[in-house]
C-alpha cells in the first residue's frame, strides 16, 4: 500500500513539474454557430453557446485540444425547440508570430448531438419521427491566441464542421500550467 501511494505521489509530482512548461492549458469559450446548419434540415439555424477545453502541446508547436460546447436552446417555429452540443478533438500547429502572439490552423474530429425539447419531441414522436440525432464529422479552421502574462491566454477561432454544414466562431480564455 505504501509503495502504491508513493508511486502515485511521484506520478502526480512529475506531472505537475512537467505541466509547469506551459504545455497544458484549461479554458472556457463563448461560441456562436451560424449559417444554414446544423445539417438536420433546419434552415438558417444559429445559436450562441459556451464550452470548456483542455489543451496539451505534445511536441513543440503541435497541440491537441479536447472540447465540449453546448449551444443554448432557441425557439424554432414559435416553440422552444433544440438542445444542441458537440464534442471535439482538434489538432493545432502553432506559428509564433511574435513573442506573445500565435496563429494556428485547426483540423480535427467532431461529434454533434441534436435533441428536440419536450414541446417538439411530443409533436415529432406522435408522427413517428425521431426526436434526436447524432453525427460525426471533421472540423477545419484556424485561430489566434495572445499570451497575457505567463499563465493566461486569450484566443479567437473559427471552424467549419463539415458533417452538419455549420461554421462556429469562438472566443475564449485559458489558464496555462
Amino acid at each position: 500500500m505504501k509503495k502504491t501511494l508513493l508511486v502515485a505521489l511521484a506520478m502526480v509530482m512529475s506531472t505537475m513539474a512537467f505541466a509547469q512548461d506551459g504545455k497544458l492549458a484549461v479554458g472556457v469559450n463563448v461560441n456562436y454557430g451560424f449559417g444554414a446548419g446544423p445539417g438536420y434540415g433546419l434552415e438558417n439555424y444559429s445559436a450562441p453557446g459556451f464550452g470548456v477545453k483542455f489543451q496539451y502541446e505534445f511536441v513543440r508547436n503541435v497541440r491537441g485540444e479536447a472540447s465540449f460546447n453546448y449551444f443554448l436552446p432557441k425557439k424554432y417555429y414559435g416553440m422552444k425547440g433544440l438542445n444542441f452540443y458537440d464534442v471535439n478533438l482538434n489538432f493545432h500547429y502553432l506559428f509564433n508570430v511574435g513573442e506573445k502572439f500565435r496563429l494556428y490552423p485547426l483540423v480535427g474530429l467532431s461529434y454533434e448531438t441534436l435533441a428536440f425539447t419536450s414541446d417538439w419531441k411530443k409533436f415529432i414522436e406522435t408522427y413517428g419521427g425521431d426526436a434526436s440525432d447524432s453525427k460525426m464529422g471533421v472540423n477545419l479552421g484556424g485561430g489566434a491566441e495572445y499570451m497575457i502574462g505567463n499563465h493566461f491566454k486569450l484566443n479567437a477561432e473559427i471552424k467549419y464542421q463539415t458533417n452538419i454544414d455549420w461554421p462556429v466562431l469562438g472566443i475564449g480564455a485559458a489558464y496555462c500550467f
